[in-house]
């Protein structure tokens, strides 16, 4: 049986739109173009593909899956991806969620979920259960047992350790480290290189090692 092709369209014409275009068109998917909101770009096309308007594509949006291709911006993290996100769902969009062959997890991970992308080499190991609309960039250790929320950003080398519990809205950067059993709460950012001892509360920044207050 060929498999049914999803035409794709990713809303956003910036430099993860340039790789999300990379990432998303393989058979039997395609990217059929981009889309912005209306007066955001006066050009016509982006990587030789046009650029639609969500009012132009709202008459049929069954037929398409969108990928929002914006990282961790806003106030908190992640905000406008979630705000987008939300808008284009409540327009009857589908939603599509990226997992990279190179990366490793497991299917009921993602059951429940929509609108993640997962790069290669990730390995998101058994009884993970992972909410809505994260970014999972190359090479993450997401820990057995955890739980991860929605609207979350891990950038690189991340490790997760098991039975942890992440909360919305969080940031986490290049090499910051979560040991065991501990929560993080929502809005937080994860500074590059931190280490996380003990419980981090809601909208707290962390640079170097976290002993809780």
């Amino acid at each position: 049986m060929i498999p049914t092709k999803k035409n794709i369209v990713i809303f956003g014409i910036g430099s993860f739109g340039e790789i999300c275009d990379k990432y998303l068109n393989n058979y039997p998917n395609r990217v059929i173009g981009f889309t912005e909101e209306e007066g955001y770009s006066e050009r016509s096309k982006f990587k030789g593909l046009p650029i639609f308007t969500l009012e132009y594509l709202k008459n049929t949006p069954e037929k398409y899956y969108i990928y929002v291709a914006i990282g961790y911006s806003g106030t908190p993290p992640n905000s406008i991806r979630e705000t987008i996100v939300n808008k284009v769902k409540g327009m009857g969009f589908n939603l599509i969620t990226f997992l990279h062959k190179d990366a490793i997890y497991n299917n009921n991970s993602f059951k429940n979920s929509e609108h993640n992308f997962v790069f290669e080499l990730n390995n998101i190991q058994p009884f993970v259960v992972v909410g809505n609309n994260n970014i999972f960039w190359s090479g993450n250790h997401i820990g057995h047992h955890s739980v991860i929320g929605n609207h979350n950003f891990f950038s690189s080398h991340v490790v997760i350790s098991g039975n942890c519990n992440i909360g919305n809205n969080n940031f986490f950067g290049v090499n910051s480290t979560i040991i065991d059993g501990v929560i993080v709460g929502n809005r937080c950012i994860i500074g590059a290189g931190a280490i996380v001892l003990k419980d981090v509360p809601d909208d707290t920044k962390v640079i170097g090692v976290w002993k809780g207050k």
